[in-house]
């Protein structure tokens, strides 16, 4: 098992960042949303088909679980967003995505 940053521009409040994990290129698009005050993330294929749309951006949370195929459509480890610091020392928010907090990527 092994963990991998994904880098966050923690300028930009919408993004689309291309990723390589475990060998198949997907699309990771974050957007933060000002009315519920979240970050919202989609995943796309290589070819920036649409695979899950407005999953909210959860803290220690595992964000594909409920979507594991065994690595048929999606990654087949977990994307999970941690805190550089324990306890966290900002919640996370529109500015402390990429800076506080990150994305990481975790290979099964």
């Amino acid at each position: 098992m092994k963990t991998y940053k994904i880098q966050v521009n923690n300028a930009s409040p919408t993004q689309e960042i291309s990723v390589t994990l475990d060998g198949v290129p997907f699309y990771i698009k974050l957007s933060y949303l000002d009315r519920p005050g979240a970050w919202y993330m989609s995943v796309l294929d290589g070819s920036k088909t649409m695979l899950v749309e407005g999953i909210r951006v959860i803290e220690f949370y595992p964000l594909l679980a409920q979507y594991s195929d065994g690595g048929t459509k999606f990654p087949k480890g977990s994307l999970i967003v941690a805190a550089l610091s324990y306890p966290p020392v900002t919640e996370l928010g529109r500015d402390s995505l990429g800076v506080d907090w990150n994305l990481y990527y975790i290979s099964n």
